[in-house]
């Protein structure tokens, strides 16, 4: 009996110690099936680039730092909304604990963000060294070009490109059509003169050198050449043909945040082989960047325009005499200032918008101020990738020029409002070589109709460039 009773006491024992086991073991088990549902959340609202909202939940669950799928997610969001050191440990929590292809390339683009340029770029090339995926592969490029301009911080870097294209211009030499201009009483457009509106077929050619070489903590020398051209197919034509070259030189530092500019620069416009324009500019830029969003700038330039005396045919056919231009009363200097913004958007396509307001004035050098202007204009960009190997680049612009003298007599105070508009699209081919399509839309309106032009182009051009 005593056995019994002592056997029974046991066992009644053993089952209260099961049940709490059991009982701890059912809250052990709850908390473990509330993280899962906090780390699938967390990927969903990554999946939906709702980064704002992850980063939220990610920071009211901090006790799951440390689980390698959570810091991944945490760390994509962290990086999405601004916190680029956050993020940063987290993916190297994750790629510690369970390597992946996404968390090496969102630690590089961690790295690029932060600046640490030799860590993003060991990632970057390792990842292409390891991938077979050339979309991905064209991802990574758009980071390393970068990262290779950067580098040139603390160590010389230099390119070489070329560019050949061929397209067509429906005005390539801003002509009026044939008749009388409207507003200046006795003036016509003869047909067949070179005054007259002209269309026709160009082939086009651009080559180029640039270089960075840093020369103290902080400071940096960087320079270029380089050259471009527009010839047209018809004969005729020829004598509207295009070529310039320029060169630049400066220095630029980097403090914080802040990065100024000081450089120099020429450039010469030739006209069917004949000089015609130059300009030597010196401009300096400031820019900051106060987050991986925004970035804001200003510019100074002053530039003198030394024009050419050139000579050029009556007609397009080559009768009617040849005239020779006065290039000297046309000289001038110009000075302009501007500002400009810049927004990064968080979305899968890497939308970034740049904006910039400009004023300025030209001054005739002979004092003609009939030949003097001031200045106001606006442009705006928006550049975004669709796809990997894709980049949509849209423009607009708007330039209002006011001269400070009458046109001629019993004419106006010359008013010209230049409108612009364009579409670039983009292909990477391979690491080098880049295929471009171009439409771009010029409108001027002018109270002296003699100024009043419109133009449309379009070009097919194939680049390469070599670091």
């Amino acid at each position: 009996m005593r056995e019994g009773r002592s056997t029974k006491w046991r066992r009644a024992g053993l089952c209260l110690l099961l049940m709490g086991l059991a009982a701890a073991g059912a809250r052990a088990q709850a908390p473990a099936a509330a993280d899962e549902a906090v780390i699938t959340q967390m990927q969903e609202l990554v999946r939906q680039s709702r980064h704002e909202q992850a980063y939220a939940l990610g920071r009211a669950n901090e006790g799951l730092l440390g689980h390698p799928v959570f810091d991944l997610y945490y760390g994509i969001a962290a990086l999405h909304t601004g916190v680029p050191g956050e993020a940063v440990f987290a993916l190297e929590r994750h790629v510690a604990q369970q390597p992946s292809r996404l968390g090496h390339f969102m630690l590089g683009k961690g790295y690029f963000v932060l600046g640490e340029d030799l860590r993003a770029k060991e990632e970057f090339e390792d990842l292409l060294a390891t991938g077979k995926d050339p979309d991905e592969a064209a991802v990574i490029w758009q980071y390393l070009d970068n990262i290779w301009w950067r580098e040139g911080r603390y160590r010389p870097v230099g390119r070489f490109y070329a560019e050949v294209g061929v397209g067509s211009s429906d005005n390539i030499n801003a002509g009026l059509p044939a008749g009388p201009v409207a507003g200046i009483p006795g003036l016509n457009v003869l047909e067949g003169s070179t005054y007259e509106r002209e269309a026709d077929t160009q082939t086009h050619a651009a080559l180029g050198v640039n270089g960075r070489y840093p020369f103290l903590p902080g400071w940096v020398a960087y320079g270029g050449l380089h050259a471009r051209g527009r010839w047209n197919q018809t004969g005729t034509n020829q004598q509207f043909d295009s070529t310039d070259a320029s060169a630049e030189a400066g220095v630029e530092l980097a403090k914080g945040r802040h990065l100024y500019r000081l450089g120099l620069d020429h450039r010469q416009s030739s006209i069917d082989g004949q000089r015609f324009l130059d300009v030597a500019s010196v401009t300096g830029d400031w820019h900051y960047r106060p987050d991986q969003f925004h970035r804001w700038g200003a510019s100074l330039a002053y530039s003198d325009l030394n024009y050419h005396s050139i000579n050029y045919q009556r007609r397009k056919d080559g009768t009617g005499g040849t005239v020779t231009t006065d290039g000297s009363l046309r000289d001038s200097a110009l000075t302009q200032a501007s500002v400009n913004w810049s927004y990064f958007f968080v979305h899968p396509w890497a939308p970034m918008w740049v904006n910039e307001l400009i004023v300025g004035r030209e001054r005739n050098d002979a004092g003609r101020s009939d030949l003097s202007r001031n200045m106001t204009g606006l442009k705006s960009q928006l550049a975004f990738r669709p796809a990997s190997r894709w980049l949509l680049v849209l423009n607009a612009g708007f330039m209002r020029s006011s001269y400070r003298a009458p046109y001629g007599p019993n004419l106006p105070h010359r008013q010209d409002s230049l409108w612009n508009a364009g579409l670039t699209v983009q292909y990477r081919l391979a690491r080098e070589w880049t295929l471009q399509g171009e439409w771009a839309r010029q409108w001027q309106r002018s109270n002296v109709d003699w100024h009043d032009h419109t133009r449309s182009e379009v070009f097919a051009k194939l680049r390469y460039e070599f670091k």
